[in-house]
């Protein structure tokens, strides 16, 4: 009887969450997407979001509306690199000003909301 205690207590405290887990509050991206060349909104561009820290593969979120705006909820604070993609033009992540280059991370903090992530994609060719 004294084993299956120590057992049940001993499993429950390896089981628990560490102190202050519960705290840590998901951050939210948002962000636009527009063409280059004419400024104006891309719907339907798909959203990938890569932790700086892991080779994982990305995480891909919703797609932007039709004004070309996109929010990616229930981001686990971290530094992130985000990008877009759509078929006409090339993909590119946040900040990123050649191909081949890293674009710039983004902090997420718990409970935080980080706006203007915007890229303005470039026409791709044939």
């Amino acid at each position: 009887m004294r084993a299956l205690v120590t057992a049940v207590a001993l499993a429950i405290v390896t089981t628990a969450p560490p102190p202050g887990a519960q705290d840590i509050k998901p951050g939210i991206i948002r962000g636009r997407v527009t063409a280059a060349d004419t400024g104006r909104p891309l719907r339907r561009a798909r959203i990938s979001l890569r932790s700086a820290n892991s080779e994982a593969r990305p995480l891909i979120g919703p797609g932007t509306n039709s004004n070309g705006r996109f929010e990616l909820k229930d981001v686990p604070p971290g530094t992130y690199y985000v990008s877009a993609s759509r078929a006409g033009f090339l993909e590119l992540q946040h900040g990123q000003r050649r191909p081949g280059e890293r674009g710039i991370g983004i902090d997420v903090k718990p409970g935080r909301t980080v706006d203007r992530i915007d890229m303005a994609l470039p026409r791709g060719s044939v």
